[in-house]
């Protein structure tokens, strides 16, 4: 966000709006600089997927500029902008759920499955962090991780994004269902396909965890 650029007010873009021409421009590049940034920053949480963040937020300003007539000012901007972006992300999450084969890999950056099993190798390992034979272990339990990322990064899009859902941003069943689309019994079944495809890939890494930790 650009903190030099003022926030607009419903008032403001629908008088820009109805003024249009260089006026309606000109309110519009203020409020994509002010908005920007907590837009991408939003859409990454929803999507895991920073260039396919950008493009979100980059049609979500184009929605608003093809359907601005249809503003009514009941809104802030920033909000009505964060409306538009939400239902687009949902729309993209609610395809990859109707595309099963859909096998495209997700990028291992912030938050990929290396991050994510790693948090649970280091919580298995809490108690005596430093001691040496776990630390070998914990060493053994990543190489394993990584001779399976190609296994995981197999797994539907869709698949990768729920599990995310539950593990990292710690959202619960009616949660998911509410962005995803569907019912809660529906997406219970889904928690649970992805829980046991992420346990029949990962078994010999979990068996190295102390108890015997699982995905699910």
């Amino acid at each position: 966000m650009d903190r030099t650029a003022p926030e607009i007010s419903s008032q403001q873009l629908l008088q820009a709006i109805n003024s249009g021409g260089k006026v309606f421009q000109t309110v519009l590049s203020t409020l994509y600089r002010a908005s920007y940034a907590r837009l991408l920053r939003k859409a990454t949480q929803m999507v895991r997927d920073r260039n396919l963040a950008e493009d979100l937020v980059q049609r979500a300003f184009e929605r608003l500029v093809d359907r601005r007539h249809q503003y009514r000012g009941d809104v802030e901007p920033a909000g009505y902008l964060f409306s538009i972006l939400r239902n687009l992300a949902h729309d993209h999450l609610r395809s990859q759920l109707r595309e099963p084969a859909f096998e495209q890999a997700r990028p291992d950056g912030e938050g990929g499955w290396l991050d994510h099993l790693d948090s649970i190798s280091n919580r298995s390992f809490d108690e005596e962090p430093d001691e040496p034979e776990r630390q070998l272990m914990r060493r053994q339990l990543r190489e394993c991780l990584q001779q399976r990322q190609p296994e995981l990064d197999k797994l539907p899009v869709a698949y990768q994004t729920v599990v995310h859902m539950i593990h990292a941003d710690g959202l619960k069943p009616a949660e998911i269902a509410q962005i995803v689309g569907r019912s809660p019994g529906a997406t219970r079944q889904l928690i649970y396909e992805c829980s046991k495809r992420l346990q029949a890939i990962l078994r010999p890494c979990y068996d190295m965890l102390p108890g015997g930790h699982s995905a699910g």
